[in-house]
This record gives structure tokens, C-alpha cells and sequence, in this order.
């Protein structure tokens, strides 16, 4: 493996096997964990900006051993299924995370009626971060935000995400970002700019969580140096096309073109945030 530098990320490039395994993801029944959490509802419909001023817990599914983890290759989003199909297709680098992924793959089934059409991608990251950094980019965001490049919104993709210390920081407040124009401005320093932090709250390690784009979050920065395990599988309505893409090669035609990273191109949001859009006003001002 080769260390390769991307914005905001340092990520090791792993070439992978066309050994591996070929199996089907079954649908059954399992009680919805949380079902009250208005991310069920949102993981099918249409992305809308407006939805980030309901925040909303991520949801746990539970522990899960980091072992499972640190025994495989790391990958950046690389594809495990197509979109059309219920098969899976793991290379035997990623043999470990058979038995998880089967679980959590099932549950999403249940829970997701676009499940066969959606893609499946998996992001696993063992890496020693330095004190006072990232192991991911840096900032508050969510994962799964259509912005400009998105000019007709799609289903919401969504993900499960790991970490096995160092927790994951998550804003339980309002953000007000939809009167914004998604193609000028940087929507994610918009979340920088408007988070308080004395309401963040912290996943627990070692914990599996459900996310959606509206879960606003953020990778800590780490007071120590320190080896961290991340992990993300991504159910996504079309397949991401991203130029640093680890290839799966039990799969034909995979082509990850080079482009801009838009976040290198759109402005930081300079306007203030006109309440009266959302029918709201501020409380100071009363």
C-alpha cells in the first residue's frame, strides 16, 4: 500500500484481489431500532436543505469488536455492491467484515425499500493520527450533502459508521443553511460558522451508528497521538465517482475520472442568516 494525500486526508492506497466472496443479502423482518427518529423517514425522500433545521440523534445499532476492523485492508469508498441487485461482492482483503456487514446490510434492507437499486461503498481507515489533528476532514459536515453538483436533489443516501475511540462530535441544534446558494457557497463552513458548541454531544466508542445527511458531525481533534479505527459503508442512490476510489476488481468497469473537489472551489458564506426566511426572528432583538 501507498500513502497518497487528499484534501484534508492522508488515506492508504490498497490495491485489491479479484479473489473473494459472492453472496446475497436476505430480507427479514428485525425491530426498528429508535423508530421514532425521523431519520427513517428521511433516508427516503429527497434530499432537502430545509430538513437541517430538525436535528436528530444518530442512531446505534450497537458494539460492535474494533478486531473486526484492523484485521482488513483499508479502502476508501470502494464498491461492494451495484445498484439493481442484492449481491454482494467482498475481496478477501475485507474477509473479516463479512459477518458485520451481513447483519448491518440486512437491517437496511428492512428499513430501506430502495435498498436493490442503491449502491453499497465501504470506507475503512486505520491510521495514527497526530496530536492536535483529524483523522478526517476537518470541520463539521454531513455525510451525503447534494449541493451544487446536485442541481435536480436525489434520495438521500445514508451510511454506518465506526470509530473505536477518539468519538465522533454531533450538533443536536438547528442549522439554517437553505437560503444559501448551494453552487457559490461552502455550506459545510456555514455549519462551522453557525455550531454551539456547548450543545455537541459524543457517539460512544466502538458503537455502530446509523447516519443521514442531516446529522451534523464532525471527526474530533485528537489531544494525543494515537492509532484510530474508522469505518463507513455508504447506501447511496448512484454510485460515487470519486477520482481516489479503491477498485474492487470482482466488478468490470469501474472509471474514476479526475475533477475538481468542489469544496477547493465554492466561497466561504459571508451573509447573515435571515431568520425571517424560516418565520422565526431573534430573541436578543425582542
Amino acid at each position: 500500500m501507498t500513502k497518497t494525500k487528499r484534501i484534508g486526508i492522508n488515506y492508504r492506497k490498497t490495491m485489491l484481489s479479484r479473489d473473494g466472496e459472492t453472496f446475497e443479502i436476505g430480507k427479514f423482518w428485525h425491530p426498528i431500532i429508535d423508530s421514532w427518529n425521523p431519520m427513517y423517514r428521511d433516508i427516503t425522500e429527497h434530499f432537502d436543505f430545509h430538513k437541517y433545521t430538525c436535528p436528530r440523534p444518530p442512531i446505534s445499532l450497537g458494539s460492535i469488536d474494533e478486531l473486526v476492523f484492523q484485521d482488513c485492508s483499508d479502502v476508501l469508498r470502494v464498491p461492494i455492491k451495484w445498484g439493481g441487485s442484492n449481491e454482494v461482492r467482498l475481496p478477501k482483503e475485507l474477509h473479516s467484515l463479512k459477518d458485520e456487514l451481513v447483519r448491518i446490510m440486512q437491517y437496511d434492507r428492512h428499513i430501506n425499500p430502495f435498498f436493490t437499486d442503491f449502491f453499497a461503498h465501504i470506507t475503512l481507515d486505520n491510521s495514527e493520527v497526530k496530536k492536535d489533528k483529524t483523522q478526517r476532514y476537518p470541520g463539521f459536515h454531513g455525510d451525503g450533502l447534494q449541493g451544487g453538483k446536485f442541481p435536480k436533489k436525489l434520495i438521500c443516501e445514508h451510511s454506518y459508521i465506526y470509530v473505536n475511540n477518539n468519538p465522533t462530535e454531533v450538533a443536536l441544534h438547528p442549522f439554517f443553511v437553505a437560503h444559501l446558494n448551494d453552487s457559490r457557497y461552502n455550506i459545510f463552513k456555514e455549519f462551522d460558522k453557525q455550531v454551539n458548541r456547548e450543545l455537541l454531544y459524543q457517539t460512544i466508542p466502538g458503537h455502530l451508528y446509523l447516519i443521514d445527511p442531516y446529522v451534523v458531525h464532525a471527526s474530533p481533534i485528537v489531544k494525543k497521538t494515537t492509532k484510530r479505527t474508522f469505518f463507513r459503508l455508504t447506501l447511496t442512490p448512484s454510485e460515487l465517482l470519486m477520482p481516489k476510489n479503491t477498485i474492487n476488481p470482482m466488478f468490470e468497469g469501474q472509471e474514476y475520472p479526475a475533477r475538481i473537489d468542489v469544496r477547493e472551489f465554492v466561497a466561504d458564506p459571508d451573509i447573515n442568516i435571515p431568520l425571517e426566511y424560516y418565520g422565526l426572528k431573534n430573541r436578543r432583538n425582542s
